[in-house]
């Protein structure tokens, strides 16, 4: 169970359509402030709990970068708290 903030389950939604957006394709289909979309996309991708990968790596959300849904993605806890990056 993955407990998220609005704008993280926003964008999380889209990833029931697509398993690879660009950051620009994220912002048209949720219309989410772009710094504050980046923040949300930090977390997802670049924190402790990376639902999604991010190309190219890194610490931090550019103009070209693309998101990849997680498949992999395991956790040892049932319940897991993704934290906003402030």
């Amino acid at each position: 169970i993955l407990s998220l903030s609005l704008y993280q389950t926003v964008v999380m939604v889209l990833f029931n359509h697509a398993n690879r957006l660009s950051l620009q394709e994220i912002g048209v289909m949720t219309g989410i402030d772009d710094k504050e979309l980046r923040r949300t996309l930090l977390s997802l991708a670049c924190g402790k709990v990376r639902v999604l990968h991010k190309v190219p790596k890194g610490p931090s959300v550019s103009d070209g970068d693309v998101f990849v849904y997680n498949e992999s993605f395991v956790h040892k806890q049932t319940r897991i708290k993704v934290n906003a990056i402030c």
